[in-house]
């Protein structure tokens, strides 16, 4: 799954038990975060209902404990596991407690596990269990200056700016597949355009 899909999937109203965010591309790993959160979490209070774990000291045991409490007056709870490390002394339980973790969500739990991931091993058990229902959301930057383009309309998209024919174009040929700078660059052409008014060719530079 792209993150342009994940986007349309949760307009659309639906929310997979288990996500997984992967790929070098930490603004798209971030935005994906975010979007997840906002639609599977709404208005509910976050101090109850979600929980921020760091890979680098999580265990299993404080995983499953985490995807196993309930919600408070909420429809569901969201877990974000920020880069498990699967690798030397105790990887194997983490990657295991991640595998058991994204099959008891999907048995009708009230919780959203959300893990990202700068890099993965599609080998691996762990990786393979976010399978149907669940999703890999492959977040690598652009390839490509259609791709780059693409990406660039979508943003303007986002932010509510208007792009005049060739504009996304100049920026991306400018810029490149740096797709925080192209944000930033994107923000000071609308700036520079003055509020409604779209952005020209020759205005994001």
């Amino acid at each position: 799954m792209t993150p342009a899909e994940l986007e349309r999937e949760l307009a659309s109203g639906k929310v997979r038990p288990a996500y997984l965010l992967a790929g070098s591309e930490a603004l798209l790993r971030d935005a994906a975060a975010s979007a997840i959160a906002e639609r599977a979490l709404g208005d509910a209070p976050r101090e109850f209902n979600l929980d921020r774990l760091d890979g680098a000291s999580c265990n299993e045991a404080r995983l499953l404990d985490a995807i196993r409490a309930l919600p408070v007056l909420a429809e569901r709870r969201l877990v974000v596991l920020r880069e498990p490390v699967v690798k030397g002394r105790g990887s194997k339980t983490l990657g295991d407690g991640i595998a058991t973790a994204v099959e008891e969500v999907r048995e009708a739990s009230s919780t959203v596990l959300v893990v990202t991931a700068s890099t993965v091993d599609k080998r691996s058990k762990w990786v393979k269990a976010f399978k149907e229902p669940a999703a890999l959301v492959a977040c690598e930057p652009p390839k490509g200056a259609r791709a780059i383009v693409a990406f660039l309309k979508q943003e303007a998209k986002r932010c509510g700016v208007s792009l005049q024919a060739g504009a996304a174009e100049a920026l991306a040929e400018a810029v490149g597949p740096q797709l925080l700078m192209l944000r930033q660059e994107l923000e000071k052409a609308a700036l520079h355009a003055g509020p409604g008014r779209p952005v020209r060719r020759d205005g994001g530079i």
